[in-house]
């Protein structure tokens, strides 16, 4: 069931997923999490957070990926709440271990504007890995704020990490806003 469901998303058809999820006898956490991540892919924000309360009112324990949907729904739609319901749910089930959900937290409090908060999470990281790191570059970035974003860059080069694709394009966007052409060049050449 959740190979359909995740099969009609992918070709649109949201639909037919959800006739496929309601029609399912037993449905698992990897079910729910198929459905939640389908209307995240797209663009439904508000239904994948409705079908994650539905989810956890039948007392479904949620796993990581489902975390990792629902707090990107919840920086779509800018619900700082219920992204912190989320992120004291992580941790109060031992899920905040978890570089991927971590990194999801970060992004979430920098897309709903609580970069204080995503920069307080993103210092309590054990491990950062460039997931994490482009978060935090990337929610600078949203906020205008570009000359932290490349600092960031910066920082995160000094601590070995290498950018992704990702990360290049935030930082050449925000060498792009503030006129840093020579850092533009530099971050191109690498």
């Amino acid at each position: 069931g959740s190979i359909l469901i995740s099969m009609h998303a992918k070709c649109g058809r949201l639909h037919e997923a959800r006739n496929v999820f309601n029609k399912m006898l037993n449905r698992d956490t990897v079910a729910w999490s198929a459905m939640i991540g389908s209307y995240v892919d797209n663009e439904q924000a508000n239904l994948a957070i409705e079908l994650f309360d539905q989810m956890m009112y039948k007392g479904i324990a949620p796993i990581e990926v489902t975390l990792i949907y629902v707090l990107k729904a919840c920086g779509d739609t800018r619900d700082v709440e219920k992204g912190r319901f989320i992120h004291n749910h992580a941790i109060q089930n031992g899920l905040i271990l978890y570089n991927n959900i971590v990194s999801a937290v970060v992004d979430m409090y920098a897309r709903c504007s609580e970069l204080s908060e995503a920069k307080k999470v993103f210092g309590d990281l054990h491990a950062r890995d460039v997931v994490s790191w482009t978060a935090l570059i990337g929610g600078y970035l949203e906020h205008g704020l570009d000359a932290e974003a490349i600092i960031c860059m910066d920082q995160m080069q000094q601590e070995g990490i290498s950018p992704n694709g990702i990360t290049f394009v935030c930082s050449l966007k925000a060498c792009g806003s503030i006129g840093a052409l020579d850092k533009g060049r530099e971050i191109a050449i690498e």
